[in-house]
């Protein structure tokens, strides 16, 4: 399947919408000369992707930053590195969660967070404003898949849906 960056960028908007985000800023523009967001940010020097999640450390002043965990696609394992080395202790030390997504290759969830069956839908409902990205179950980037995962991080912790995350760093 063949798309551009411009419908993954149209696709991330809608999912926004939908989850009720109106804030958010995309590192990966700052990189580029156009809307480009399509699986690339491995083209750009680690330091250069450090030196922008710094700037917005300092600019946004968050009390937790949520990365993503290390997959088998290239962006979400460059952009947890760059966050990480951005978020060293005696540059920024605020609170460090991973967050689970498709794929991973080494994640261990330590903080659950339950959901409700209205949040899974709506989570469920953002996914699919990503049609370039679904596919049939039993891919992992399917509706079916998410609710499956929902229903066994539930089981966890004893919650009928529950969201995991790695804990890497708790500040109080």
């Amino acid at each position: 399947m063949s798309y551009s960056g411009e419908q993954r960028y149209a696709e991330m908007q809608l999912a926004m919408g939908v989850l009720g985000v109106t804030d958010y800023h995309i590192l990966h523009l700052e990189l580029a000369d156009e809307a480009t967001y399509h699986s690339k940010l491995d083209n750009h020097p680690r330091v250069e992707l450090t030196t922008l999640v710094e700037a917005h450390l300092l600019s946004f002043q968050p009390t937790i930053l949520l990365i993503p965990s290390v997959t088998k696609h290239q962006d979400h394992s460059r952009l947890h590195e760059a966050a990480l080395a951005a978020a060293r202790p005696y540059f920024w030390n605020g609170s460090i969660c991973v967050y689970e997504t498709d794929g991973e290759l080494d994640f261990h969830p330590n903080f659950y967070v339950p959901l409700l069956a209205a949040e899974l839908s709506t989570k469920c409902e953002a996914l699919e404003a990503y049609q370039t990205q679904l596919a049939e179950p039993p891919h992992p980037v399917s509706v079916q898949s998410v609710q499956v995962k929902a229903q066994y991080r539930g089981q966890n912790i004893q919650e009928a849906y529950a969201e995991a995350f790695q804990m890497l760093r708790l500040r109080g």
